[in-house]
Protein backbone atom coordinates (compact mmCIF):
# COMPACT_ATOMS: atom_id res chain seq x y z
CA UNK A 1 0.00 0.00 0.00
CA UNK A 2 1.32 3.44 -0.93
CA UNK A 3 1.07 5.47 2.27
CA UNK A 4 1.58 8.83 0.55
CA UNK A 5 -1.46 8.87 -1.71
CA UNK A 6 -4.07 7.99 0.90
CA UNK A 7 -6.10 10.40 3.03
CA UNK A 8 -6.51 10.06 6.80
CA UNK A 9 -9.72 9.20 8.63
CA UNK A 10 -10.14 10.61 12.12
CA UNK A 11 -13.09 10.44 14.48
CA UNK A 12 -12.84 12.63 17.56
CA UNK A 13 -15.77 12.32 19.95
CA UNK A 14 -18.63 10.35 18.43
CA UNK A 15 -19.09 9.53 14.78
CA UNK A 16 -19.85 6.98 12.09
CA UNK A 17 -18.45 6.47 8.62
CA UNK A 18 -18.40 3.99 5.79
CA UNK A 19 -15.38 1.89 4.95
CA UNK A 20 -12.83 2.62 2.27
CA UNK A 21 -9.12 3.00 1.64
CA UNK A 22 -7.16 5.35 3.89
CA UNK A 23 -3.69 6.14 5.17
CA UNK A 24 -4.25 6.38 8.93
CA UNK A 25 -7.51 5.63 10.75
CA UNK A 26 -7.71 7.06 14.27
CA UNK A 27 -10.73 6.87 16.58
CA UNK A 28 -10.63 8.97 19.73
CA UNK A 29 -13.90 8.42 21.57
CA UNK A 30 -16.71 6.34 20.08
CA UNK A 31 -16.53 5.47 16.40
CA UNK A 32 -18.38 3.18 14.01
CA UNK A 33 -17.04 1.99 10.66
CA UNK A 34 -19.49 0.21 8.37
CA UNK A 35 -17.82 -1.49 5.43
CA UNK A 36 -14.52 -3.04 4.45
CA UNK A 37 -11.51 -1.05 5.59
CA UNK A 38 -8.05 -0.89 4.04
CA UNK A 39 -5.49 1.36 5.67
CA UNK A 40 -1.85 1.78 6.55
CA UNK A 41 -2.64 1.90 10.28
CA UNK A 42 -5.73 1.59 12.50
CA UNK A 43 -5.75 2.95 16.04
CA UNK A 44 -8.73 2.98 18.37
CA UNK A 45 -8.60 4.96 21.62
CA UNK A 46 -11.92 4.43 23.35
CA UNK A 47 -14.74 2.39 21.81
CA UNK A 48 -14.84 1.28 18.20
CA UNK A 49 -17.17 -0.89 16.14
CA UNK A 50 -16.04 -2.14 12.74
CA UNK A 51 -18.36 -4.10 10.47
CA UNK A 52 -16.38 -5.41 7.52
CA UNK A 53 -13.04 -6.96 6.69
CA UNK A 54 -9.93 -5.01 7.67
CA UNK A 55 -6.53 -4.98 6.00
CA UNK A 56 -3.81 -2.89 7.62
CA UNK A 57 -0.12 -2.93 8.41
CA UNK A 58 -0.86 -2.03 12.04
CA UNK A 59 -3.98 -2.51 14.19
CA UNK A 60 -3.90 -1.14 17.74
CA UNK A 61 -6.82 -1.17 20.17
CA UNK A 62 -6.55 0.94 23.32
CA UNK A 63 -9.90 0.43 25.01
CA UNK A 64 -12.73 -1.67 23.61
CA UNK A 65 -13.40 -2.79 20.07
CA UNK A 66 -16.01 -4.96 18.39
CA UNK A 67 -15.08 -6.21 14.93
CA UNK A 68 -17.24 -8.25 12.58
CA UNK A 69 -15.06 -9.48 9.74
CA UNK A 70 -11.64 -10.88 8.96
CA UNK A 71 -8.48 -9.00 9.95
CA UNK A 72 -5.19 -9.12 8.09
CA UNK A 73 -2.32 -7.13 9.58
CA UNK A 74 1.42 -7.17 10.17
CA UNK A 75 0.93 -5.98 13.75
CA UNK A 76 -2.15 -6.65 15.89
CA UNK A 77 -2.07 -5.25 19.43
CA UNK A 78 -4.72 -5.03 22.13
CA UNK A 79 -4.46 -2.96 25.28
CA UNK A 80 -7.95 -3.53 26.68
CA UNK A 81 -10.51 -5.83 25.10
CA UNK A 82 -11.53 -6.88 21.61
CA UNK A 83 -14.36 -9.07 20.34
CA UNK A 84 -13.59 -10.26 16.81
CA UNK A 85 -16.12 -12.28 14.84
CA UNK A 86 -13.90 -13.51 12.04
CA UNK A 87 -10.35 -14.73 11.47
CA UNK A 88 -7.11 -12.93 12.33
CA UNK A 89 -3.98 -13.29 10.21
CA UNK A 90 -0.92 -11.36 11.36
CA UNK A 91 2.84 -11.43 11.71
CA UNK A 92 2.70 -10.39 15.38
CA UNK A 93 -0.24 -10.55 17.79
CA UNK A 94 0.05 -9.11 21.29
CA UNK A 95 -2.82 -9.18 23.77
CA UNK A 96 -2.60 -7.18 26.99
CA UNK A 97 -6.13 -7.66 28.27
CA UNK A 98 -8.79 -9.79 26.61
CA UNK A 99 -9.41 -11.17 23.13
CA UNK A 100 -12.55 -13.06 22.17
CA UNK A 101 -12.16 -14.53 18.70
CA UNK A 102 -14.91 -16.33 16.82
CA UNK A 103 -12.61 -17.83 14.22
CA UNK A 104 -8.96 -18.81 13.92
CA UNK A 105 -5.73 -16.99 14.75
CA UNK A 106 -2.74 -17.33 12.42
CA UNK A 107 0.32 -15.36 13.52
CA UNK A 108 4.07 -15.76 13.45
CA UNK A 109 4.30 -14.54 17.07
CA UNK A 110 1.55 -14.64 19.70
CA UNK A 111 2.13 -13.00 23.09
CA UNK A 112 -0.65 -13.14 25.67
CA UNK A 113 -0.82 -11.23 28.94
CA UNK A 114 -4.40 -11.64 30.12
CA UNK A 115 -7.21 -13.79 28.73
CA UNK A 116 -8.00 -15.15 25.28
CA UNK A 117 -10.71 -17.38 23.83
CA UNK A 118 -10.46 -18.74 20.28
CA UNK A 119 -13.28 -20.72 18.69
CA UNK A 120 -11.06 -22.18 15.97
CA UNK A 121 -7.35 -23.03 15.74
CA UNK A 122 -4.34 -20.99 16.85
CA UNK A 123 -1.26 -21.34 14.63
CA UNK A 124 2.06 -19.62 15.25
CA UNK A 125 5.81 -19.98 15.09
CA UNK A 126 6.11 -18.84 18.71
CA UNK A 127 3.30 -18.85 21.29
CA UNK A 128 3.95 -17.31 24.71
CA UNK A 129 1.20 -17.07 27.32
CA UNK A 130 1.18 -15.32 30.67
CA UNK A 131 -2.47 -15.62 31.60
CA UNK A 132 -5.36 -17.89 30.68
CA UNK A 133 -6.78 -19.09 27.38
CA UNK A 134 -9.36 -21.34 25.81
CA UNK A 135 -8.73 -22.68 22.29
CA UNK A 136 -11.52 -24.88 20.95
CA UNK A 137 -9.37 -26.26 18.14
CA UNK A 138 -5.64 -26.95 17.93
CA UNK A 139 -2.78 -24.86 19.33
CA UNK A 140 0.16 -25.35 16.98
CA UNK A 141 3.56 -23.59 17.16
CA UNK A 142 7.24 -24.38 16.79
CA UNK A 143 7.87 -23.04 20.31
CA UNK A 144 5.16 -23.01 22.98
CA UNK A 145 5.94 -21.34 26.30
CA UNK A 146 3.04 -21.28 28.77
CA UNK A 147 3.20 -19.79 32.25
CA UNK A 148 -0.03 -20.67 33.99
CA UNK A 149 -1.80 -17.73 35.62
CA UNK A 150 -5.29 -19.12 35.14
CA UNK A 151 -7.22 -21.88 33.46
CA UNK A 152 -5.83 -22.85 30.04
CA UNK A 153 -7.29 -25.33 27.58
CA UNK A 154 -6.93 -26.52 24.00
CA UNK A 155 -8.32 -29.56 22.25
CA UNK A 156 -4.86 -30.49 20.94
CA UNK A 157 -1.39 -28.96 21.30
CA UNK A 158 1.45 -29.58 18.88
CA UNK A 159 4.94 -28.14 18.54
CA UNK A 160 8.67 -28.75 18.58
CA UNK A 161 9.43 -27.40 22.07
CA UNK A 162 6.56 -27.26 24.56
CA UNK A 163 7.03 -25.85 28.06
CA UNK A 164 4.20 -25.51 30.58
CA UNK A 165 5.02 -24.17 34.04
CA UNK A 166 3.11 -22.67 36.92
CA UNK A 167 3.33 -18.89 36.96
CA UNK A 168 4.18 -17.21 40.26
CA UNK A 169 3.37 -13.58 39.53
CA UNK A 170 0.66 -12.69 42.06
CA UNK A 171 0.27 -9.18 40.67
CA UNK A 172 -0.58 -10.53 37.22
CA UNK A 173 -3.24 -12.82 38.65
CA UNK A 174 -4.71 -9.89 40.59
CA UNK A 175 -4.72 -7.79 37.41
CA UNK A 176 -6.49 -10.51 35.42
CA UNK A 177 -9.09 -10.95 38.15
CA UNK A 178 -9.70 -7.20 38.35
CA UNK A 179 -10.67 -6.93 34.67
CA UNK A 180 -12.26 -10.39 34.30
CA UNK A 181 -14.03 -11.12 37.64
CA UNK A 182 -15.55 -14.35 36.30
CA UNK A 183 -12.25 -15.70 34.94
CA UNK A 184 -11.20 -19.02 36.47
CA UNK A 185 -7.75 -18.50 37.99
CA UNK A 186 -7.31 -22.16 38.83
CA UNK A 187 -3.92 -22.55 37.15
CA UNK A 188 -4.21 -25.72 35.09
CA UNK A 189 -3.77 -26.73 31.47
CA UNK A 190 -6.12 -29.30 29.97
CA UNK A 191 -5.86 -30.93 26.54
CA UNK A 192 -6.84 -34.16 24.85
CA UNK A 193 -3.41 -34.56 23.25
CA UNK A 194 -0.02 -32.87 23.55
CA UNK A 195 2.56 -33.82 20.93
CA UNK A 196 6.04 -32.42 20.36
CA UNK A 197 9.77 -33.09 20.26
CA UNK A 198 10.80 -31.80 23.71
CA UNK A 199 8.01 -31.53 26.27
CA UNK A 200 8.16 -30.27 29.87
CA UNK A 201 4.89 -30.06 31.78
CA UNK A 202 3.56 -28.81 35.11
CA UNK A 203 -0.07 -28.59 36.32
CA UNK A 204 -1.33 -30.33 33.18
CA UNK A 205 -4.19 -32.74 32.63
CA UNK A 206 -4.06 -34.63 29.32
CA UNK A 207 -5.18 -37.92 27.83
CA UNK A 208 -2.09 -38.46 25.67
CA UNK A 209 1.37 -36.88 25.76
CA UNK A 210 3.62 -37.93 22.90
CA UNK A 211 7.20 -36.77 22.30
CA UNK A 212 10.87 -37.55 21.89
CA UNK A 213 11.85 -36.31 25.37
CA UNK A 214 9.13 -35.92 27.98
CA UNK A 215 9.39 -34.51 31.51
CA UNK A 216 6.37 -34.59 33.81
CA UNK A 217 6.60 -32.19 36.73
CA UNK A 218 4.29 -31.12 39.56
CA UNK A 219 0.51 -31.34 39.50
CA UNK A 220 0.08 -33.45 36.35
CA UNK A 221 -2.56 -36.05 35.50
CA UNK A 222 -1.68 -37.92 32.31
CA UNK A 223 -3.39 -41.06 31.02
CA UNK A 224 -0.66 -42.10 28.57
CA UNK A 225 2.88 -40.94 27.83
CA UNK A 226 4.51 -42.17 24.65
CA UNK A 227 8.19 -41.29 24.20
CA UNK A 228 11.03 -42.12 21.81
CA UNK A 229 14.15 -41.15 23.78
CA UNK A 230 13.63 -40.17 27.43
CA UNK A 231 10.84 -40.06 29.99
CA UNK A 232 11.29 -38.35 33.36
CA UNK A 233 8.68 -38.34 36.10
CA UNK A 234 10.14 -35.41 38.03
CA UNK A 235 7.41 -35.27 40.68
CA UNK A 236 6.21 -38.49 42.30
CA UNK A 237 2.95 -36.81 43.29
CA UNK A 238 2.00 -36.46 39.64
CA UNK A 239 0.04 -39.30 38.11
CA UNK A 240 0.87 -41.05 34.85
CA UNK A 241 -1.35 -44.06 34.31
CA UNK A 242 0.79 -45.59 31.57
CA UNK A 243 4.06 -44.82 29.82
CA UNK A 244 5.67 -46.65 26.94
CA UNK A 245 8.68 -46.24 24.70
CA UNK A 246 7.85 -46.28 21.00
Amino acid sequence: MDKDIKTDLKINGTGSTSGGSFNEVVINGVGNVNGNLECFSFKSNGVSNVTGDMKSQSVKVNGTSNMIGNIESDEFKINGSADVRGNIKSKESKVHGELKLTGSLDSEIVELHGGMSVSGDCNAERFASRGGFSISGMLSADEIDIRLHGKCSAKEIGGEKITVKLGNEFTLKRFIKSIFPSWDLNSKLTADMIEGDDIELEETKAKIVRGNNVTIGRGCEIDLVEYKNTFNLADNNSRVKENKKT
